[in-house]
């Protein structure tokens, strides 16, 4: 909305790179597991692969396709290092149970996300485009997620968690 149509066509490099790139950001976590029982090498090797990997399949890719092509290639080697050989080696060498983790985070994420998008088609297709329309369905979208999130996806620890940090932001902000 604030850029203009004239960058509509960076829409699809972006979610073709954003969408392999939320399970890495989603298990952050195994950094530090990584880091603790000091096998940060192998997750080194493998991102010296996906850079090679990404090099290949962007330079070959992007003849044919042009900058879809390098967001394609790009996509390739995150789905490829982060998504399968790095998950397949937290669970074969870590000892993680990646299967259930990622069953634990789905479970109250992915249907919230569904329900509060399909709900918000009504709002996206009333408020006008515009950067107070922007700002007016990304809220609506966020409060309507936030409260199916608090209401179905959260476990009694995860809310005692919110709870906690609301509190703490709430006492920092009143000193």
């Amino acid at each position: 909305v604030w850029v203009g149509d004239d960058y509509l066509g960076a829409y699809l490099p972006a979610l073709l790179i954003m969408v392999p790139m939320t399970v890495p950001m989603v298990q952050s976590v195994t950094l530090a597991i990584l880091d603790a029982m000091l096998k940060r090498m192998v997750r080194s090797l493998v991102l010296i692969g996906m850079a090679v990997l990404n090099l290949v399949t962007s330079v070959l890719l992007v003849h044919r396709l042009g900058y879809i092509g390098a967001a394609i290639g790009t996509a390739f080697s995150l789905v490829v290092g982060d998504c399968l050989v790095m998950n397949w080696y937290y669970h074969r060498h870590i000892g993680l149970d990646v299967p259930r983790m990622f069953k634990e985070i789905g479970r109250g994420i992915v249907p919230c996300a569904i329900i509060a998008a399909v709900t918000s088609i009504p709002v996206a297709l009333v408020v006008p485009d515009s950067t107070i329309g922007l700002l007016t369905k990304v809220l609506f979208f966020l409060a309507v997620y936030g409260w199916l999130l608090y209401r179905f996806g959260l476990k009694g620890d995860e809310i005692d968690n919110v709870y906690g940090w609301t509190r703490s932001v709430l006492q920092r902000a009143t000193r």
